[in-house]
């Protein structure tokens, strides 16, 4: 097993957003829930303050598939849709929560130290990379929206499910899937457990063992409230968004450097100048729609070597003489 240290790749600006980004999730992780309230009371009741607060202001799947507050029958039983035979317990909740409001919120609230301290870990090594190549806007975007979907995935896979989602885990899987598509070759500085010694691995690896082990605790995690197989859902959407990023990248070179490339491979070369290859064959240097040279360099400098004659390209007979008075 290998824990990622840093993404060894050269980045052209600092990351404003996901620093900022990362003190706010542990803020509001850690500040604004009561867990650590030094108020009086016992543990139980300190635990049922937090279970309020947690399903006072992040996502449930069965309020997000109704789109209507849970009330507080449905909360004490963990069962969407029931009903009591005493109308006051069919109230909702919490009257005043939006619960579509819940699937951003859900982003900033960590269930525990190790929940917050990973998450955060892993977006700040690769979300540099993320707003390095996207900008701060863009990676605000991808973190939000990745996060939003990996929510709305939960909500819809658990439709039934009281139990409170929370987490920016579907936004730091999203990450890496975006990674893996950009710069799956680059070198992840890691630290290997056995033995304990540090590795340059490249990203596929990383990440790839990455997901491996979030499919491999999918099936065997018997933790209520995070959804192992909704980060491979998250790390999907990063992988779309990054191959479309790519895609894009490929047609503004070949629009941007296409003239260059043609102007160029149609500058002379000394072999033309003095003589030595046949007249005509070399004049257009481009197949026709595609973009592509037909012959490579080798074959050039071959031809010259045989004194104008290519066999790849020239038939055995030669080129046809032009005739008289035609242009050459």
């Amino acid at each position: 097993m290998f824990i990622p240290l840093r993404f060894l790749r050269k980045r052209t600006r600092p990351a404003y957003v996901v620093g900022l980004l990362c003190l706010v999730i542990a803020g509001v992780s850690y500040l604004w829930q009561p867990q650590l309230n030094t108020a009086n009371g016992t543990t139980f009741e300190r635990e049922q303050k937090v279970n309020v607060f947690v399903a006072r202001w992040t996502m449930i799947p069965c309020e997000v598939v109704k789109g209507r507050p849970a009330t507080e029958f449905e909360l004490a039983t963990g069962r969407c849709g029931a009903k009591s035979p005493r109308p006051t317990e069919n109230r909702p909740a919490f009257p005043q929560k939006n619960p579509y409001l819940g699937l951003v919120l859900a982003i900033f609230f960590h269930a525990g130290f190790e929940h917050l301290a990973g998450n955060l870990f892993i977006l700040w090594i690769f979300g540099r990379d993320l707003e390095d190549k996207l900008g701060h806007l863009g990676a605000l975007a991808f973190i939000l929206g990745t996060g939003v979907v990996a929510n709305l995935v939960f909500a819809l896979h658990r439709a039934h499910d009281v139990v409170p989602g929370l987490g920016a885990s579907g936004s730091v899987m999203a990450v890496l899937g975006f990674c893996l598509v950009l710069w799956p070759r680059d070198r992840v500085r890691s630290l290997s457990i056995l033995p304990p010694i540090l590795v340059d691995l490249p990203a596929w690896l990383v990440i790839g063992l990455t997901a491996a082990a979030d499919g491999f605790r999918s099936q065997s995690s018997s933790r209520v409230g995070i959804a192992w197989d909704v980060h491979l859902s998250a790390l999907a959407c990063g992988i779309l968004i990054g191959g479309l990023v790519r895609l894009r990248e490929r047609r503004r070179l070949r629009r941007r450097f296409g003239a260059l490339v043609d102007v160029a491979a149609r500058v002379e070369d000394p072999a033309v100048v003095t003589g030595d290859l046949a007249p005509g064959w070399y004049d257009d240097p481009w197949v026709p729609n595609r973009g592509w040279r037909w012959w490579d360099g080798s074959q050039w400098t071959r031809a010259a070597k045989r004194g104008g004659r290519c066999p790849e390209v020239v038939p055995e007979g030669g080129l046809p003489v032009p005739a008289a008075g035609s242009p050459a």
